[in-house]
């Protein structure tokens, strides 16, 4: 049985429970595969993979419309689902002999599966756009915040970098969406640039005394000024007419404390709103050159 995050709608379980497994199973492989190499051939790996990508898919967004195939998908899941629990179960020993076979098995299976879904939704979704679905992986990074926590980050970025994995879009809260810009500044993270940023930093032009209540007389907050320290690298025509946008359309949350942190300005693209029900707020960027309210 699958184990549903609490607070999911009940909808989005069900649809979980379906694909978890998968997104367990794929990991498992891959892990594996990183360990030995040689244990698999590169083909069987693709074939296996991308039937368990055909198995998750639930809904394909083509020219602006969502076309939604999972409950097609049913008895292909079903079939795929004992080569998931077996490679789940195997704790990195994977059986290479087994794993071809279910490989060749899978293959006749997929290419029926693909044809299926395109006969049943003709002029809905082309061969191209299930193709791109199914066959090619984004690389999505989540920032989250904590304070000096979060600088871990730029090891993560820096790591991946290293790696030359292109990362498609990336979205942080607190000191996450900061660190964040420097990826989505240019698509791509720099050490270099991180730097010179940094270079010249002073404590007294970041952190000053938030103004507000205080007891006993003690100031009990710090404000980040991070707009006097490295605003300037981050400036971008497309952010300024994306603040320009958010400023109409937007709530601030907890104004002016959070206004005063930070600026959708140094966005490069899609930028922020506010999440009333948990209390935060956080630049959302994405190297897409693109902007758009949702």
């Amino acid at each position: 049985m699958v184990d549903v995050p609490l607070g999911v709608r009940s909808d989005l379980a069900e649809r979980y429970r379906q694909v978890r497994p998968f997104d367990v199973a794929e990991v498992a492989l891959v892990r594996a595969l990183v360990k030995r190499p040689d244990r698999l051939g590169r083909r069987h790996e693709v074939a296996l993979r991308l039937a368990f990508n055909i198995a998750r898919t639930w809904v394909v967004q083509h020219e602006g419309r969502d076309v939604v195939i999972g409950h097609r998908l049913s008895s292909f899941r079903d079939r795929v689902r004992s080569i998931a629990d077996r490679l789940a179960a195997s704790n990195g020993e994977i059986d290479p002999r087994e794993l071809e076979l279910d490989a060749e098995r899978l293959q006749t299976l997929v290419h029926w599966q693909i044809d299926d879904i395109l006969t049943a939704h003709r002029g809905e979704l082309s061969a191209e756009r299930l193709d791109r679905e199914i066959g090619q992986k984004k690389l999505v990074l989540a920032l989250g915040g904590g304070g000096g926590c979060g600088y871990a980050h730029l090891g993560a970025l820096s790591l991946l970098s290293s790696l030359q994995l292109q990362v498609d879009g990336v979205v942080g809260t607190s000191i996450g969406s900061v660190l964040a810009l420097f990826l989505a500044r240019d698509g791509a993270y720099r050490d270099g640039f991180v730097r010179m940023a940094m270079t010249g930093l002073r404590y007294s032009d970041i952190f000053r005394l938030l103004d507000g209540p205080t007891r006993y007389g003690i100031p009990g907050a710090m404000q980040l000024h991070l707009r006097s320290g490295i605003e300037r690298f981050f400036l971008t025509d497309e952010g300024r007419r994306c603040a320009s946008a958010t400023s109409r359309c937007l709530t601030p949350v907890w104004s002016p404390v959070y206004d005063a942190k930070w600026s959708t300005r140094c966005a490069p693209s899609s930028a922020s709103w506010p999440n009333s029900s948990a209390g935060d707020h956080g630049v959302v960027c994405s190297t897409s050159r693109r902007w758009s309210r949702d």
